[in-house]
């Protein structure tokens, strides 16, 4: 039995938060220097991927990098589909299912489905937003944007009263 996801909201308005962050990314090299919690960091602009098909070439590439193996070596392969309707991305069982929208065919987006993937198979039973999927989306990020984009993330989990676990 799943513990109830008591942070769910809060998850979401942090990374809601982070997200605005990051889309200021505009500079030429698609980077951002900016503060956070008193350190000044420099961003990368995430993903923006142009169909369901690109997306799951995304998936296959980031659960191959030699960091995703090392640190969860036994996840099974996950697999992305399009999502009926335009209402949100979610993950079940072994599937990512994702609206081929805009607003959803973003690297976030993704990450934050497939750490629920990572979670669901190296700490079963726990709250579905709770701080082992919050470690997981923060180390996915630094594998895909760098230690930065993941750092950045835990500090702002952090600041919202969500402590991050180990993955």
């Amino acid at each position: 039995m799943t513990d109830r996801d008591t942070d769910r909201s809060a998850v979401y308005a942090t990374e809601n938060l982070w997200c605005r962050t990051v889309e200021r990314a505009t500079s030429a090299d698609g980077s951002l220097a900016t503060t956070i919690a008193g350190s000044q960091v420099v961003l990368s602009a995430e993903r923006r991927f142009g169909s369901v098909e690109s997306v799951s070439a995304f998936v296959c590439a980031v659960t191959a990098m030699p960091g995703f193996v090392s640190l969860w070596p036994d996840v099974p392969p996950v697999f992305v589909r399009q999502r009926r309707g335009i209402s949100k991305a979610h993950w079940q069982g072994d599937t990512i299912a994702i609206p081929d929208t805009a607003t959803y065919l973003r690297e976030e987006v993704v990450l934050h489905e497939l750490a629920h993937h990572v979670v669901a198979h190296t700490h079963p039973g726990v709250p579905s937003h709770g701080a082992e999927f919050r470690a997981a989306l923060c180390r996915l990020l630094s594998l895909t944007l760098g230690d930065e984009a993941g750092w950045s993330l835990s500090v702002l989990f952090a600041q919202s009263g969500l402590p991050v676990g180990s993955v």
